[in-house]
């Protein structure tokens, strides 16, 4: 769906996880269920899939470029591929396929005949770089509270405290806008 402002398009994503049907007061269900072919490997992986991982538009963004690759590798001329190259991702449970995903964007086999094959392939290479960058980061702050663990002075136990600080402002200081700003420089323009 989209609607235009001033001529310009504005594109609407529906979010049906959480919906009711009109005749139920109450959701089908409490708790985000996903389809695991377009989730966000975070949310795949054992923290997200226990919910403590917080919901953030990375996800989201993550999860519809999935759709996009999705629909652009099972999809020829607008005729389902029978089979598809994606098929094994709807027989995977979430645990096993954060794996499989980051297997998918590592190894990067996109049949040359796919519909958009520039544009998916940017994208993985996009969803690759992030996933990177956002797990180094992660990774050091798991490495700064080694450190503080097992700090024997005060000094180095300060030195750990500031380096995870600063690795928490630097994964939280990525604003969205950043984000979309990146995705839509690898993105040819629509207007």
């Amino acid at each position: 769906m989209y609607y235009r402002v001033g001529g310009k398009v504005m594109g609407v994503l529906n979010d049906y996880d959480l919906s009711s049907l009109a005749s139920s007061a109450n959701p089908l269900s409490n708790k985000r269920t996903g389809t695991i072919p377009f989730m966000a490997i975070d949310l795949l992986k054992e923290d997200g899939q226990d919910g403590k991982v917080k919901h953030l538009y990375r996800h989201d963004m993550e999860s519809l470029i999935y759709v996009f690759i999705w629909i652009s590798l099972q999809y020829k001329d607008g005729k389902p591929l029978n089979p598809g190259p994606l098929d094994s991702w709807a027989k995977v449970d979430a645990r096993g396929f954060a794996a499989k995903k980051m297997s998918f964007l590592f190894v990067g086999e996109v049949p040359d005949d796919t519909n958009n094959y520039m544009l998916v392939s940017e994208l993985m290479e996009f969803l690759l770089q992030e996933i990177q960058t956002h797990g180094r980061l992660k990774r050091a702050k798991v490495c700064a509270r080694v450190r503080l663990i097992g700090a024997s002075t005060e000094t180095v136990k300060d030195d750990a405290r500031r380096a995870m600080e600063a690795l928490d402002c630097e994964l939280e200081k990525e604003g969205d806008e950043d984000l979309y700003n990146r995705f839509l420089s690898r993105i040819p323009s629509v207007n």
